[in-house]
């Protein structure tokens, strides 16, 4: 049975020989006259009349408008299908882009630019070694912040991290903040040197202006030192409190620099969650100045610590905008502290400062603060900027 059907295969091969020639000379002579496929559908009156060619190319159309993409982003996403053979640290760097833009549209609401998919096709079909800086932009007029996602951005120091995420208010106080982020497809990552290196060495930090952050797939507790009680402490370090002796670096961290798990294969949580910490870290904290929160209370006839922020607050886990909120002046009598909760999801977070260097701090509550907790009591915080430990 098997012989003839190899007999039969070798017959049809043979038979197919001539016209395996000719379709070869045929589009040898097609590339010498440049005659190449052409994707829209021709007018001629041959084509146009012909039923079979009405019905396919009204099909066309239709699949086109029910996927909701234009007949040029339709063939790029074709093409996506037909990608090669590329190596997995890149299958990674392009699945990390993917996510960063998941959590900003399905997280915190963020509307992208009209062609985003065409830009995003290009980048996940194109060389990488070809593309650069690659932007698409990102909106959300109901918490007043527009951002900028880069794709191998060049900085000042002419070194190109993997993602750029620049992040500015449009609630006029004209804060912006620069979230560097690299993917490191490593199987065990080394945090300390990866941070030293991207931060310092290459100056992804920009002379200390950008926070600077490693994606990683090390699901082996990547964390060595943890100084956090939190479920993600092996998995994430967020600059919340001082973990390596630096040279380079000798003051707290203070969220500058740090690492995350970004894994599809996770035991804690949403596998997006510590990625949703992070960019959330950047609009809720990192933009703004926290370091000058004094302001004159008339009442009182006195300076008072208010933490309240200047720009508009929103809700870290669903991105909505809408609170109830109170104040409550401090037990020391020099400020106030406010607290908010979500009218959708009911998510609890509370501003305040630290009682010894006035810094303003952030409760997210216990699983997604990004301040560094206290072991026996995790409701208590540390100050990121002093260490001060804060309690209630």
């Amino acid at each position: 049975m098997l012989k003839e059907q190899q007999k039969d295969n070798l017959e049809l091969v043979k038979s197919l020989e001539p016209k395996l020639y000719k379709l070869k000379k045929l589009l040898s002579k097609c590339e010498t006259l440049k005659i190449k496929q052409d994707s829209y559908f021709p007018n001629s009156m041959t084509f146009v009349q012909n039923p079979n060619y009405q019905g396919t190319h009204s099909f066309y159309k239709k699949i086109i408008d029910i996927v909701g993409v234009d007949e040029s982003l339709f063939i790029q996403l074709q093409l996506v299908e037909k990608i090669g053979l590329i190596d997995i640290p890149a299958i990674y760097e392009r699945w990390c882009f993917l996510q960063i833009i998941k959590v900003l549209i399905d997280k915190y609401r963020f509307l992208p630019e009209e062609n985003w998919k065409s830009k995003l096709a290009n980048q996940v079909v194109g060389d990488l070694n070809k593309l650069r800086d690659v932007k698409i932009k990102f909106s959300n007029a109901s918490i007043e912040r527009e951002l900028d996602l880069w794709y191998e951005k060049e900085l000042t120091s002419r070194k190109r991290p993997d993602f750029v995420l620049d992040i500015r208010s449009s609630f006029n106080t004209g804060y912006t903040h620069r979230l560097v982020m690299d993917a490191k497809f490593h199987e065990e990552v080394d945090v300390e040197n990866q941070i030293g290196l991207l931060y310092n060495k290459k100056d992804y930090s920009e002379k200390n202006s950008n926070t600077v952050f490693i994606l990683h797939p090390d699901s082996n507790k990547s964390i060595k030192k943890k100084r956090t009680p939190k479920k993600w402490g092996y998995d994430a370090y967020y600059g919340e409190i001082e973990m390596f002796n630096y040279v380079w670096d000798d003051k707290n961290p203070n969220h500058k620099y740090g690492a995350i798990l970004l894994s599809p294969i996770t035991k804690e949580g949403n596998y997006l969650d510590n990625l949703q910490r992070l960019i959330g870290m950047g609009m809720q904290y990192n933009l703004v100045d926290n370091s000058h929160i004094l302001l004159g209370d008339v009442e009182k006839r006195k300076d008072m610590l208010d933490p309240r922020p200047e720009e508009k607050v929103f809700c870290f886990v669903c991105g909505n905008n809408k609170f109830h909120e109170s104040r409550m002046p401090t037990k020391n009598g020099h400020g106030y502290r406010y607290s908010f909760t979500c009218d959708e999801c009911k998510h609890f977070c509370t501003y305040n400062y630290c009682w010894q260097c006035n810094h303003r701090l952030v409760k997210n509550g216990e699983y997604w603060s990004y301040h560094s907790a206290q072991i026996l009591e995790p409701f208590n915080i540390k100050c990121p900027n002093c260490s001060e430990l804060i309690r209630g």
